[in-house]
């Protein structure tokens, strides 16, 4: 059998010569093109005189399936980094919640490259113990009607983000809505992104964010699993808010029980001191009252010892009277008696001398 040889005319050889080289080429192009892929260049483009060719589609092909592989881990290395970034900025000092929150909000901002941003939490009126959102944070908002400092519930697109825990994004802001100042002036944003801070379906507060730049979509899946951590740090802080407000009001009742402890103490030893005194008043009392009965039955005796003897002088006096009276009666007799004496001793005088001169004679 006889082998039909085919004879290549010159130019028919130039051709095919021509075609090789053009498919060396390409294939060193691709080998260029694949290694500076590998090497993370992206965005190059592949310089290939027909792309229409199976290579070159399928070269391209790689590259955009790259390109949306290094944008995805971009975008995962991105979200990582900044769940790292925030973590350290809520594991910072949570005693002044105002602080904390303008730290959270602030480093939000910057971080997305937005323009402004608030941050409402959760609270209660003291009044009807009703609650409310309040805006513990702005970064970057200037206008007055915009920091407003609380918003109810059913308020607004704050409290409509909070009653329905989801996110509200608007690309379509109205112009009175909130504008945002740049060294350009003033214009109103070209979105309006607002989401709810929860965890297990407990909303614990609302951010919302002001950007001349439309949010992504994978800034929204950060956002999201960022708003959880929010959550549960305010949660913590709340709880230390009110386990120190305890802890106070514990503090507080105990200096208070101290100082009454420390009053009721004063005033027992108060108490036991005027008993004392009061024991010693009666103490002194029952000794004078004894003294004072002493004196009593001294005086009742010395007042029947005065009667006694005030009867016995009574006595004597009248003894003394009668016996005055019978001596006066006697004084009186005798004086008589004196008379009659001298009398007698007259008339004894005359009865001598008679005598005397009878014997004379």
């Amino acid at each position: 059998m006889k082998v039909p040889i085919k004879v290549l005319t010159r130019a028919r050889c130039e051709e095919v010569e021509q075609q090789l080289k053009q498919y060396g080429e390409q294939i060193q192009n691709a080998i260029s093109f694949i290694r500076k892929v590998e090497s993370g260049e992206l965005d190059i483009q592949f310089d290939s005189h027909d792309s229409e060719n199976e290579l070159a589609q399928s070269l391209l092909s790689m590259q955009a399936k790259m390109r949306r592989i290094a944008k995805a881990e971009q975008e995962r290395n991105w979200a990582a980094e900044g769940l790292a970034k925030f973590s350290e900025i809520l594991r910072e000092d949570k005693n002044n919640l105002q602080d904390f929150s303008y730290g959270i909000i602030s480093n939000l901002v910057k971080y997305l490259k937005a323009n402004q941003g608030g941050l409402f939490i959760k609270s209660l009126h003291e009044e009807d113990n009703k609650e409310y959102l309040q805006l513990q944070a702005a970064y970057a908002y200037t206008k007055k009607k915009y920091l407003e400092k609380n918003v109810e519930l059913n308020e607004g697109l704050v409290g409509q983000c909070y009653l329905e825990k989801d996110f509200i994004y608007m690309t379509d802001v109205p112009q009175d809505y909130v504008e945002i100042t740049s060294g350009l002036g003033e214009a109103t944003p070209s979105s309006i992104l607002l989401f709810p801070l929860k965890i297990n379906e407990e909303v614990f507060g609302v951010i919302e964010l002001a950007s001349f730049k439309e949010f992504e979509p994978y800034q929204m899946d950060f956002l999201k699993k960022l708003g959880e951590n929010i959550a549960s740090a305010i949660s913590s802080v709340k709880i230390a808010e009110k386990t120190n407000k305890l802890l106070f009001e514990a503090q507080q009742q105990s200096e208070e029980l101290q100082a009454q402890e420390e009053e009721l103490r004063q005033n027992m030893e108060e108490i036991e001191s005027t008993n004392e005194e009061m024991k010693r008043q009666r103490q002194e009392l029952e000794s004078k009252d004894k003294e004072l009965k002493k004196v009593i039955a001294e005086m009742e005796a010395n007042e029947l010892d005065m009667q006694k003897a005030e009867d016995k002088n009574r006595k004597i006096v009248k003894d003394f009277l009668l016996l005055r009276k019978e001596a006066k009666a006697k004084d009186e007799a005798l004086e008589v008696k004196d008379n009659q004496l001298s009398e007698f001793c007259e008339k004894i005088k005359e009865l001598e001398s008679k005598l005397n001169m009878r014997k004379t004679a």
